[in-house]
């Protein structure tokens, strides 16, 4: 069975830092390099290759990692779009609350002067009401659509893997979907319900996906969102 180790180290944007996730991968054959929103970088190494060159490399890709990450602003984003964050005081407020439409690119948090909570750890729960009002909803429509059992979603913040399944009908989604586009959102979930079929990845899986989500190929590649380095 093929086991892993990993390390974090802090990487310079230039604009910010963020941490970066290494892991070896005795199953690795090459570099690979992830990176989404709003700050998760990580990178696969080969067990061959040492932390210092992985390091390197993601280094040389810094800009790509800007991109992904939303290099321009604060790399805040929902479904696959940038979100303006404005922060004002309330002084009637009880508590912190916020305004959002659906579909709309601007959340306004509104919160008592003396709130210590910091913008981003609001910005953090925001991210889980949506992630938990979304993600279960959306994936019993699918399931009705394509004729699934599904007994179970639930949703959780995980830092490898975007979906889970059980053999009991019951699936797991990572509440960091919600960065991106609602398309790539349901070839998770579709991955997900194919399994509840087949839970492996076999020929015949992939079939079900791809009756599900025709596109499945180019929007797996948008979630993997990698770049490959040295094999």
């Amino acid at each position: 069975m093929a086991t892993a180790s990993s390390r974090s180290v802090e990487l310079d944007l230039g604009d910010r830092r963020v941490m970066c996730a290494l892991t070896k991968n005795a199953r690795a054959k090459r570099i690979i390099l992830r990176a989404s929103p709003p700050g998760d970088v990580a990178i696969t190494l080969p067990r061959r290759v040492g932390y210092d060159e992985g390091l390197k490399f993601a280094e040389s890709q810094i800009e790509w990692i800007k991109r992904r990450l939303g290099a321009a602003g604060d790399g805040r984003s929902l479904f696959g779009a940038p979100l303006e964050v404005i922060r004002q005081d309330d002084l009637f407020a009880d508590g912190v609350t916020w305004r959002h439409d659906e579909g709309a690119s601007r959340l306004t948090i509104l919160s008592p002067a003396n709130d210590d909570a910091s913008t981003d750890e609001i910005l953090e729960r925001f991210y889980e009401r949506v992630a938990d009002e979304y993600l279960p909803r959306r994936a019993r429509e699918l399931a009705r659509l394509y004729g699934a059992t599904l007994t179970r979603v639930a949703v959780r913040k995980q830092r490898s893997r975007w979906g889970s399944c059980s053999s009991n009908g019951a699936i797991s989604l990572n509440r960091r979907l919600v960065h991106f586009r609602k398309p790539v959102i349901d070839y998770v979930i579709a991955h997900e319900l194919a399994h509840l079929e087949y839970l492996d990845h076999s020929p015949d899986f992939w079939c079900v996906v791809e009756k599900m989500i025709p596109e499945y190929r180019a929007l797996r590649r948008e979630l993997r969102g990698g770049v490959g380095g040295k094999s």
